[in-house]
């Protein structure tokens, strides 16, 4: 996960404007309760009504949160967006439903 954070991060310096709002969208969106950090269940809550589906969300979750501080900051939600965006890693995610794409930043 070290690597995905490293390379999404290096793409996201690289984004426009635009595109680092869409990923500010995609967290506040998350963010259901507006605290400014997405705990577990706000994570699976909104993956699912997203038409995503995986066996181990608690897991990603883990190694999504670098400091272990049980939520997800604005930073650490950055490699799950790059991981939306990128195909070799779209198979930790079953897609059920066409809004699995509704947030995605195009390269």
């Amino acid at each position: 996960m070290d690597e995905i954070r490293r390379e999404a991060m290096n793409e996201y310096k690289q984004r426009t404007k635009e595109q680092k709002q869409q990923a500010w969208d995609f967290f506040k969106a998350m963010d259901s309760d507006g605290n400014g950090s997405i705990s577990i269940h706000e994570f699976v809550a909104f993956l699912r009504q997203n038409g995503l589906y995986n066996n181990n969300f608690y897991g990603l979750f883990v190694e999504l949160d670098k400091d272990h501080n049980g939520t997800l900051d604005y930073e650490e939600l950055i490699a799950l967006f790059f991981i939306f965006n990128r195909s070799m890693y779209r198979d930790l995610f079953a897609a059920t439903s066409s809004n699995a794409d509704t947030h995605q930043v195009e390269p």
